[in-house]
């Protein structure tokens, strides 16, 4: 029922629907000002471009993956009028609302697109009015993704609410590389300096909360089957030991957990040792200590969390580094020196956001070369790791164990 086509759906309707949720709070935090002159000349001037050339292709992008993602959708249903027969379901279901979120968010991103792209003319007021229901459309798409699942009480390792928080904030993690990754590619970072150090910052905060909400799914799940929190330690200390004779998370095989199907089961009390309990029990000794763990620990824990977090905090800290430099620099300079030029460009004294000053700054710590290297390793890890962690959620929830003891 769950291959690859719907962990396909997963990651791309959850990334997709992150990177709308990111532009529409990035252009509702927008200078009104700056913006109003170029919106209605629809991003045909100099000023224009440097907005168009941020959001156009980040908003491409995730729209984007949306439409791809419900192609995988339709190739798993079979045909693809059967999408239209869960949007026309006469009882509101969490497929059907899925379906709603997923086809409204599309649409509203398409808008927004063609809003950045110059194409549709628009006030201040209505874009913001659009940016807001997109938000809100991205929103509920990246946490259907999640309510799907948990909405299955007969997978157990599904069965927990903190499955849509952690798919929600994976989603928001993966929509800000998204970002930032397109970003650096067309050169907006040129402009948006400011903006994309504080978005750095903002993805390191959501890595940080997916990794606590990764953590609590595990946990409450062992937990709601009986398991005990001892036998949960010794199977991560078990696994972790395993993993490298060398201490490192190497790609190698990891032994199966100490601890069989039966003394899982056996660990859970008398009155709840159910079937349920030891595949939940069995689930989520497989994520984390089965024949696949290395996955789970040295994919989607050191390359989708450890090592985006550690790029996001050095590009923060280097683009504070620089912001500081720049003060000193224009407070030697003098009054006169430090006088903003006039127009909107490169020299203003503020980016379109307000945030921080754009005179030229001297040799920072990092090269902008470097800096742009780091930044797509970053996004690239995210997004690895994004998929990671559905298709090993997947996987563990489905694995053969549970159809055994069924």
């Amino acid at each position: 029922m769950f291959g690859e086509l719907v962990v396909g759906y997963l990651f791309l309707g959850g990334t997709g629907a992150g990177g709308c949720l990111v532009c529409a709070v990035l252009g509702l935090l927008s200078d009104r000002d700056a913006l109003a002159p170029v919106l209605a000349a629809r991003f045909r001037t100099t000023a224009g471009r440097r907005w168009s050339r941020l959001f156009a292709p980040a908003l491409a992008l995730s729209v984007g993956c949306l439409a791809v993602g419900m192609v995988c959708l339709g190739a798993d249903l079979g045909r693809p009028d059967r999408l239209l027969l869960l949007m026309a379901a006469p009882s509101p279901t969490y497929i059907s609302f899925g379906a709603w979120a997923l086809v409204v968010c599309l649409g509203l991103g398409g808008l927004l697109a063609a809003v950045w792209h110059g194409l549709l003319a628009v006030s201040p007021a209505r874009l913001m009015l659009l940016e807001a229901l997109t938000a809100l459309a991205a929103l509920a798409t990246a946490a259907y993704t999640g309510l799907l699942l948990a909405s299955m009480p007969a997978v157990p390792l599904w069965c927990t609410p903190l499955l849509p928080v952690l798919f929600t904030i994976s989603a928001a993690s993966c929509g800000a590389a998204l970002v930032m990754a397109s970003a650096y590619l067309t050169g907006a970072t040129a402009d948006f300096g400011a903006v994309l150090a504080r978005l750095a910052l903002a993805d390191a905060a959501l890595i940080a909360l997916e990794a606590v909400a990764a953590a609590g799914v595990i946990l409450s799940v062992w937990l709601a089957a009986g398991g005990a929190p001892a036998d949960l330690a010794a199977t991560l200390a078990s696994a972790l030991s395993a993993a490298s004779p060398a201490g490192s998370l190497a790609p190698a095989p990891v032994a199966p957990p100490p601890a069989t199907l039966d003394a899982l089961t056996a660990s859970v009390p008398a009155a709840a040792a159910t079937a349920t309990d030891a595949a939940a029990l069995a689930s989520a000794a497989a994520l984390v200590a089965g024949p696949g763990a290395w996955l789970f620990w040295s994919g989607f824990v050191l390359v989708g969390l450890v090592v985006p977090l550690a790029l996001d905090l050095v590009l923060y800290a280097n683009a504070r580094s620089c912001a500081r430099r720049r003060a000193a620099l224009a407070s030697a300079a003098g009054p006169a020196r430090a006088a903003p030029a006039p127009g909107i460009g490169p020299a203003r004294s503020s980016g379109p956001f307000g945030l921080g000053a754009r005179r030229r700054p001297p040799a920072p710590p990092l090269s902008p070369s470097v800096r742009a290297l780091a930044a797509l390793a970053a996004a690239g890890c995210v997004l690895a790791g994004g998929l990671l962690l559905r298709l090993l959620v997947v996987g563990a929830g489905l694995q053969p164990t549970i159809g055994v003891i069924l």
